[in-house]
């Protein structure tokens, strides 16, 4: 399956991330976005995890730097929301106050019944670095973090 391919990409990606003093910046962040855009990287690291994990074969879905745009083209070729996440589905976030295009997202590692762990690029605080994160499921709609106050919206798993 691509969701675990990717989700082991993303594991091998720990400790990889913004070089030190610069938001969105970094040799391993431009090797992610694929061009010059300095743009936040959540999306782009997503987008390029599934890309090396489906090597050879055509896009599953469109890349996005934005991961609200992402869910949507994500939507458009099928991605339904689970009952309850497993390693490999996507979870989105948007934002509170400003850019709200822009949301944030992460590749699913692991979840209890209780508690979720996220593999996240571009997480507070700066520099930032592909990380592991927990969440407590229930607690999701409710959470917030960063400045910008990121919200839970939903996990999406990929059509098979």
């Amino acid at each position: 399956m691509i969701a675990l391919k990717a989700l082991e990409i993303a594991k091998m990606c720990k400790g990889l991330g913004e070089i030190h003093g610069v938001t969105n910046k970094g040799p391993f962040i431009e090797l992610v976005r694929g061009d010059d855009v300095v743009a936040p990287w959540c999306a782009a690291f997503v987008c390029w995890c599934f890309e090396r994990a489906n090597m050879g074969e055509a896009p599953l879905f469109k890349r996005d730097h934005f991961a609200l745009k992402l869910h949507d083209n994500l939507l458009e070729i099928g991605a339904y929301v689970p009952s309850h996440p497993m390693p490999g589905d996507l979870i989105f976030w948007y934002r509170k106050k400003s850019n709200l295009e822009k949301g944030h997202v992460g590749i699913v590692e692991s979840y209890d019944g209780e508690n979720v762990v996220v593999i996240e690029g571009n997480h507070p605080p700066t520099p930032s670095f592909v990380k592991s994160y927990s969440y407590n499921y229930s607690e999701l709609l409710n959470r917030e973090w960063g400045e910008d106050n990121h919200l839970f919206k939903a996990v999406l798993r990929l059509p098979s």
